[in-house]
């Protein structure tokens, strides 16, 4: 069994409940650093967009752990999210979660990764520009796999900060 992931979503979860004294205050994440070897790329950082939701698809606090290795043409996102009352004005107190996403790297060159996570109602994109060391995260609805809900015009986009 490879713990690898789970020692991610580990430092990610602690990095959180370390900066939750004073949620009143923004709660200190990961700073974004991108390291970027031959055959792995890791990413930490928090993800964050400009678009505004009714129903947040992330916490504005969040704190997020990628690592992408070459050999096996995948990436992990680990994901600690504290959710609030300022995400979701019904939530009483807040809530801490985790998530672990996998994608398949569908193009890896010496610039740019290019990795996909098909889900039952969207795509869930990385990119990450290996010379800028920045990384965006792209969610995108879609009927391909029979949700007939969904809308292929809803996008939102995240950038690694």
């Amino acid at each position: 069994m490879n713990l690898k992931p789970m020692k991610h979503i580990t430092n990610v979860i602690f990095t959180l409940l370390g900066a939750c004294r004073g949620v009143e205050e923004e709660a200190r994440t990961i700073p974004r650093d991108v390291q970027v070897s031959p055959g792995v790329v890791t990413a930490y950082g928090r993800w964050v967009t400009d678009t505004r939701l009714e129903v947040p698809l992330l916490a504005r606090i969040n704190a997020a752990d990628i690592v992408c290795t070459r050999e096996t043409m995948s990436c992990t996102d680990a994901i600690a999210i504290l959710m609030t009352n300022k995400d979701e004005p019904r939530l009483k107190g807040e809530l801490l979660l985790s998530s672990l996403d996998s994608y398949i790297v569908d193009s890896w060159t010496d610039t740019h990764i290019h990795a996909k996570s098909e889900k039952p109602v969207a795509d869930v994109t990385l990119e990450i520009d290996l010379a800028r060391k920045q990384v965006k995260r792209t969610y995108r609805e879609t009927k391909d796999r029979g949700s007939a809900t969904a809308n292929p015009d809803f996008v939102v986009n995240w950038q690694l900060e």
